[in-house]
């Protein structure tokens, strides 16, 4: 990769698509709260409190008042895409994979404690989902031949991801994932990525012409320069 300088504009590529998940989380999660990572199967005989259910039937541990639920997901999300939009695409650094790896294991760390799995199984499937979507942002997003479908795309196909990331969250915690279930995560991941997605495209759209406005300056102030250099006659 071509290293580029870092200017102050390309923080829009991680502010912007975080201010539009938080959008999206009072739009969409404010008030019904669909909580995808924490839709949970059953209730407690006891005290009626929702729990999570081994496929052996019996009950796995109750989920803590703290843990991750959509909000904190879809700010995951768009944080992780940001990330990856600026180290990618407008740094063109490969400390890109090195946030691959770093942001899903934060992210696993502090959803650890909801689940009664251990760190491994957890972050083995947050590593896989945010390596997938680095290469969703590169080939997809900033894709010049998909240019104008872009948000479409990114929206349907970070939405399978996210749905099979989920998935994969369900299955090494041993528990119940219903058919039904499919798609209504897939719904909730779709509405998600749609706000993430935008976000990102209003971002781009500001940098890049905040970049074009720059080198157009430079080249103007270049040109200066050499006719300034010439030798008068």
């Amino acid at each position: 990769m071509n290293n580029r300088h870092f200017q102050t504009v390309m923080v829009l590529a991680i502010l912007v698509p975080l201010l539009m998940g938080i959008v999206g989380y009072l739009v969409y999660g404010g008030h019904s709260e669909p909580q995808p990572v924490d839709s949970l199967i059953g209730q407690s005989a006891e005290t009626g409190e929702p729990i999570l259910i081994n496929r052996d039937g019996t009950d796995a541990p109750r989920i803590q008042n703290n843990s991750f639920g959509f909000k904190e997901l879809i700010l995951y999300i768009a944080l992780l895409t940001g990330v990856i939009a600026l180290l990618y695409h407008y740094l063109k650094t490969s400390l890109v994979w090195l946030a691959v790896i770093l942001l899903p294991l934060g992210f696993a760390l502090l959803s650890l404690a909801r689940l009664n799995i251990s760190l491994t199984a957890l972050y083995l499937p947050s590593l896989l989902f945010a390596a997938l979507l680095a290469l969703l942002v590169r080939f997809v997003f900033f894709n010049p031949s998909t240019i104008r479908f872009r948000m479409i795309l990114t929206s349907l196909l970070g939405a399978a991801l996210l749905t099979l990331y989920i998935r994969g969250i369900y299955l090494v915690s041993n528990s119940v994932f219903e058919k039904q279930q499919w798609s209504l995560v897939y719904v909730s991941a779709l509405i998600l990525f749609v706000f993430v997605s935008f976000g990102l495209s209003l971002a781009d759209l500001v940098i890049q012409r905040a970049l074009i406005k720059r080198r157009q300056a430079e080249e103007k102030a270049h040109a200066d320069d050499e006719e300034d250099d010439e030798p008068h006659a």
